[in-house]
């Protein structure tokens, strides 16, 4: 395929954005925001990114998902999105069309205008988006502190067991294994999430995506507000937990050291709590209280709710090279 014709696919299944000072399709791209700029750079390739079994729409669609997630937790507004894509030598074109198609679908999730990017060959299919959002009071991981509650956004541990159900390393009943699949594959952007973020930001002291695993994110926002965490309740929901210990596995391993849930962690201070609750809840999404944030460092569980206290090994999705 010629980059002509890959720009014509994707102009095609997305169309171009809606900016009032669009200067048309073109090398660079203007664009009208409201309030703060809140931009976030992520990329993808098929070598680490698309699992078995996952079909380019879904690589297309997770790439949006993956972008956003970051600008939705600090309570933006999706507004653009831009991406540059990488094809293999032999790639066909239903399969770009599929790749177009999936991104066309992650945008109109989020209601956010394509503005374009670019196209290149690659050893293999790569995607490196950039999301836009505005905010006028965009909020950050340096801002928790000892006696806020910490909150998030859903259940951990579907994407832990979904990647090993994807690469046939765990056997799950097959409802389970659907759920955990799809968790992995079709990942749900916090939208309504960060919109509750957005309005309750003078109550919200620190907030993050929990792509790179819970207990990563919660490493990454003690580090930037100098502060450590105290866990004494396990997010995972009742049907899991009781497969992951029929299958002997510890569930905090499969709560804190998985990644990509795309949950948003939060702390809020004690006073807006309630507040914060119905927030959520008038948007039809929960938010669920599993700590509070304690003077010191590191992430530190209590056994049961209310037994013995210990550190947990530091862990997470990370990139290697």
């Amino acid at each position: 395929m010629r980059e002509r014709e890959v720009i014509e696919i994707f102009l095609g299944e997305i169309g171009a954005g809606r900016s009032p000072l669009r200067v048309g399709f073109d090398d660079a791209a203007a664009w009208e925001f409201r309030g703060k700029a809140v931009v976030n750079v992520d990329s993808m390739t098929e070598s680490t990114d698309r699992l078995p079994g996952m079909t380019y729409r879904q690589f297309g669609r997770k790439s949006v998902v993956q972008g956003f997630s970051d600008v939705l937790a600090k309570g933006a507004r999706p507004e653009a999105f831009m991406i540059a894509v990488g094809l293999k030598r032999g790639v066909s074109t239903g399969e770009v069309v599929q790749l177009a198609r999936g991104v066309a679908d992650g945008l109109r999730e989020l209601g956010a205008d394509f503005l374009g990017g670019d196209v290149g060959a690659s050893p293999e299919v790569s995607l490196t988006s950039v999301a836009f959002g505005s905010s006028e009071h965009p909020v950050g991981r340096g801002g928790a502190r000892p006696g806020d509650v910490v909150g998030v956004t859903g259940y951990f541990g579907w994407t832990w067991v979904g990647y090993r159900a994807a690469f046939g390393e765990v056997s799950l009943p097959r409802p389970l294994e659907e759920r955990a699949i799809k968790a992995v594959m079709e990942p749900s952007p916090p939208l309504p999430e960060g919109e509750a973020v957005g309005e309750l930001w003078e109550g919200i002291s620190s907030s993050a995506d929990s792509s790179d695993g819970l207990l990563r994110t919660l490493e990454e926002l003690g580090a930037a507000s100098r502060v450590g965490f105290e866990i004494s309740w396990l997010p995972v929901e009742e049907e899991l937990l009781s497969t992951l210990l029929e299958m002997g596995v510890n569930p905090v391993d499969a709560a804190f050291y998985g990644g990509e849930e795309y949950e948003l962690v939060l702390t809020i201070r004690p006073e807006f709590l309630d507040e914060a609750v119905k927030a959520f809840e008038s948007r039809g999404v929960r938010l669920m209280t599993i700590g509070r944030v304690i003077e010191g460092e590191g992430v530190w569980l209590r056994e049961g709710g209310g037994g013995e206290i210990r550190r947990l090994r530091s862990g997470g999705w990370e990139h290697s090279f």
